[in-house]
């Protein structure tokens, strides 16, 4: 989880999903485009972090286990812009 310069908080839910907790412990609807995400061992959607100049850029990263070819599953790092709609 990270936590927002607003109050509000970024999890990661281990079968692919990225959601924000509003200030009032609401559970908001999972975040659209989300890469594919393996959730088998010790896979899955796993850690999420603000870049430094989030206030600025709305940069975040994360780590999963990404489905390559072959079977052969990797751990992948992303970087996104987080824009949530919505309280």
């Amino acid at each position: 989880m990270a936590f927002l310069p607003d109050g509000r908080v970024l999890v990661t839910e281990r079968p692919g999903r990225m959601r924000v907790i509003n200030k009032d412990g609401k559970l908001l609807p999972a975040l659209q485009g989300v890469p594919p995400v393996v959730a088998s061992g010790q896979g899955g959607l796993l850690d999420v972090a603000l870049a430094p100049d989030f206030a600025t850029s709305n940069q975040i990263y994360f780590s999963y286990a990404e489905p390559r070819a072959g079977g052969i599953n990797g751990t992948a790092v992303a970087r996104a812009k987080l824009a949530v709609s919505g309280d």
